[in-house]
């Protein structure tokens, strides 16, 4: 194996590690968060929060005529 200056392994650390990092996103109504999406090379995952989360959005949107 051929020795390599350790800038080029932690440069090599750095790209590696970036592809296996996700990215997220909260998903709200109003200001109010209702879902987490998380995204990665291996697709979306989108998870709702707890039901009160729910609750909130639905007794906000009844105060509002919506």
């Amino acid at each position: 194996m051929t020795a390599m200056p350790d800038g080029v392994i932690a440069a090599k650390l750095i790209e590696d590690t970036a592809r296996e990092m996700a990215r997220w996103e909260i998903v709200a109504w109003q200001e109010i968060p209702a879902a987490v999406e998380a995204t990665d090379d291996g697709g979306q995952v989108t998870l709702q929060l707890s039901e009160r989360f729910q609750a909130l959005i639905d007794s906000v949107a009844m105060q509002q005529g919506l």
